[in-house]
């Protein structure tokens, strides 16, 4: 994917809030029409993005627009969403 394909998808799709406010999330099932944009956009997260910490449990994180992009790691078929915070929220 391109930085111009990734914001077109992260444009295109809802992002919720949590619960606790702390960061958005976006599921697959509320666009099945982009699901393979959905599953491209994970894969270069994963691939492209750098891992940290976070409440000792490590992640890929991507970081593009002011916001950084994360998984929770499952593998691509049980993975239903991708979340997003401002850059930088997480600690270590």
């Amino acid at each position: 994917m391109t930085d111009e394909q990734i914001a077109r998808y992260i444009e295109s799709v809802s992002w919720r809030t949590s619960v606790d406010g702390s960061h958005q999330y976006t599921l697959v099932a509320n666009k099945p029409d982009l699901k393979t944009e959905f599953s491209e956009f994970v894969l270069y997260i994963r691939k492209n993005g750098y891992v940290e910490k976070f409440m000792g449990r490590k992640y890929t994180y991507f970081d593009i627009g002011g916001y950084q992009y994360w998984t929770m790691g499952a593998p691509l078929k049980e993975t239903i969403l991708i979340n997003r915070a401002p850059r930088h929220t997480h600690p270590a």
